[in-house]
């Protein structure tokens, strides 16, 4: 009877020890599954006419990832609107950021903001514009400069 006393026991405590064996690599898997989605999951954004740095603190609620950068490379940037539900994260900072000529660059739970290195090709394409400058009176104005929108600071003299 003794021995049989002895052989449950030890039944027992392997069992026990299997049991709490299985617990902890469990509880290992689970925990380190966590900050893995929250890296590179997908972030839900509605916000409308927000700053850069307004976006980016949501972003900071939804991940793990801290944003950084310098406030004169975000001065006078386009305000933001985006609505976007279970988007990647590294999609979304890529439409919105190279529309405003900036990037970014991940490290681990870092997000480095830059002003984009690559300027973006001037058009070889010729355009012909015509018409006929005129002061208030209807009559011609000779030695007019003239821009386009999306070029200001490149003029042309007609």
């Amino acid at each position: 009877m003794n021995i049989i006393q002895h052989l449950i026991k030890l039944k027992r405590k392997s069992t026990n020890f299997c049991v709490t064996n299985l617990l902890l690599v469990l509880s290992f898997i689970f925990l380190t599954t966590i900050p893995a989605n929250a890296q590179t999951g997908n972030v839900n954004l509605k916000l409308k006419n927000v700053t850069l740095p307004r976006l980016f603190r949501e972003i900071e609620k939804q991940s793990t990832y801290r944003f950084s950068y310098r406030d004169a490379d975000l001065a006078g940037k386009a305000l933001v609107t985006v609505s976007v539900k279970e988007r990647s994260l590294e999609s979304v900072l890529t439409d919105i950021l190279s529309k405003r000529h900036l990037q970014y660059q991940i490290s681990g739970n870092k997000i480095l903001i830059t002003v984009s290195s690559m300027q973006t090709p001037k058009s070889t394409e010729k355009k012909e514009v015509s018409g006929v400058v005129v002061d208030e009176r209807g009559e011609p104005v000779i030695g007019v400069n003239i821009s386009e929108k999306e070029r200001p600071m490149e003029l042309l003299r007609i």
